[in-house]
């Protein structure tokens, strides 16, 4: 993220503790060129283009937009720029890249079409979907081109999602999405002079008339203030911490746990459906596998996720509320174990093992697990396995049902029914266990667009002079039902990128 400091560009920025009222008022007007009303009221500035957020998808659009020539105001209701950048990895999917032929791997556009076809179910919008494919090595060749340092082990295939038939997942020398923000803010310092950035200003309204969305109102320091452009990018990211949005569409996921920033509220889709865009997928949420709960609240973090049990480790057993197992628990195709999380009452999973095990695998993966098994509820070491039923409320005598049958196959009597080629006894005490729950990291719900960016009615029109890119699109547009390697910044870097050209260039037709 960055801060003022750290940007040499023109700043509105909130400053009520310093200036009461109409003085403060006065003398932003003063200092920015901006007019005011009888009332008070900031009356406009003009752009050619604005861009609202500042993540990955709002800096790709900036940029694109700034190199096209157009005039931007940039608005972020945080104090600073990134988005949920910082909380991100870097990885990024392209296929018949340089990098690829430097490591002799074989790979086309149409099959990393395919394969995301494979993992999204064929729910993806094709259009969309071919538009993502063949411009995402472009853009990684131009974030090559900016400064990107790629990592030196080259293209693989991440572990953690389902996998590509071929290593096409590439990341920066430092694994952070971030890494895309800083060179891309590099490009825009060249262009300061068209910018200007609204920090800690909330936009709330898109202004729109008979020929299209001509601006947006935001607020700054308690004051609403109407900024007139000839485009409007949403480039406002996701939903998953606006749970009240969730119950609305799936209200089987209200409770679901949240890995997202909780700024992640989903502003464009609201604004945009207040002026009648369409809004699809919404009913659509693929439960990652799998977070700890905190103390309070649905927010969790990056550290609060399991999702290293199943590539790291052996042994584990994961029973759901009735307390039979429902999977592999070593399921390498992530797809697989996000249905499987679909298909159990409340996403809850209990995952049981004992001592032997924590010895076999030289550890658990688990940030501050010894804390907290002292001091959460949802982490328990106990003497015996009865005790964990009953302290998870499942079903004792199933409970005991599925560990006998758990050993049996361990010694050798029958096979694992799920296809789970190591199975390890539950012999040996302590016995632990945690309580998960699938998360959200990303929302796949979203705002309908053609292929320019360009919003879409619910009449099926386009709304002119209104764009959307990256997860303000929901990820089932791009991806279909699924999580596809990458895509979480590759969607936003691509697409923002383009519907920063484009909306370039429709302000520069009027």
């Amino acid at each position: 993220m960055y801060s003022k400091e750290s940007l040499n560009m023109n700043y509105v920025r909130k400053t009520a503790r310093i200036l009461p009222g109409l003085v403060l008022i006065w003398l932003f007007a003063m200092a920015f060129g901006i007019s005011c009303d009888r009332e008070g009221q900031v009356v406009t500035v003009d752009f050619d283009v604005i861009v609202v957020g500042s993540g990955l998808t709002g800096h790709s659009a900036t940029q694109a937009a700034l190199d096209a020539g157009a005039s931007v105001g940039w608005f972020e209701k945080n104090e600073r720029l990134g988005g949920s950048a910082p909380y991100a990895t870097g990885t990024f999917s392209a296929a018949e890249t340089d990098l690829q032929r430097q490591f002799s791997i074989e790979d086309s556009v149409a099959l990393h079409r395919d394969d995301i076809n494979r993992i999204g179910k064929n729910q993806a919008d094709q259009d969309l979907l071919q538009l993502l494919v063949e411009e995402s090595p472009k853009v990684w060749e131009r974030l090559l081109s900016f400064g990107i340092e790629p990592n030196e082990r080259g293209p693989v295939i991440d572990p953690v999602h389902s996998p590509y038939s071929v290593p096409r997942t590439m990341t920066p020398a430092v694994n952070s999405a971030s890494e895309y923000n800083t060179v891309l803010h590099r490009q825009i310092e060249q262009h300061q002079d068209r910018l200007t950035v609204y920090t800690g200003t909330t936009v709330i309204e898109l202004l729109n008339g008979a020929d299209g969305v001509r601006g947006v109102a935001a607020v700054a320091n308690g004051v609403r203030t109407e900024y007139t452009a000839h485009a409007v990018i949403l480039a406002t990211g996701g939903y998953g911490s606006n749970f009240d949005l969730i119950a609305e569409y799936a209200p089987e996921y209200a409770d679901i746990l949240s890995v997202t920033p909780q700024f992640a509220t989903g502003d464009g889709h609201i604004m945009a459906r207040e002026i009648g865009a369409r809004l699809v997928h919404m009913d659509m949420m693929v439960p990652y596998f799998a977070g700890m709960p905190p103390a309070e609240g649905q927010n969790i973090g990056f550290g609060d996720l399991t999702s290293r049990f199943p590539a790291m480790w052996q042994g584990d057993v994961w029973l759901a509320s009735d307390g039979r197992r429902f999977t592999n628990e070593d399921q390498p195709d992530a797809a697989i174990r996000e249905r499987a999380l679909q298909s159990i009452t409340g996403a809850r999973v209990i995952m049981l093992f004992d001592q032997a095990m924590v010895e076999h695998n030289s550890g658990i993966p688990v940030r501050d697990f010894e804390t907290r098994l002292a001091e959460s509820d949802h982490i328990v070491a106990m003497d015996s396995i009865d005790e964990i039923a009953v302290h998870f409320g499942l079903p004792v005598e199933t409970v005991r049902e599925t560990v006998s049958a758990v050993n049996a196959i361990a010694s050798g009597n029958g096979t694992c029914p799920f296809g789970r080629e190591v199975v390890l006894p539950l012999t040996r005490a302590p016995y632990y266990a945690m309580e998960v729950f699938g998360v959200t990291f990303m929302t796949q719900g979203g705002i309908a667009v053609n292929t320019n960016l360009e919003v879409l009615h619910e009449n099926g029109s386009t709304i002119p002079g209104l764009y959307a890119a990256g997860e303000a699109l929901g990820t089932a547009q791009f991806t279909g039902d699924g999580y596809a390697s990458g895509t979480g910044n590759t969607g936003p870097l691509v697409f923002g990128m383009h519907a920063g050209m484009n909306a370039a260039a429709f302000a520069a037709a009027k």
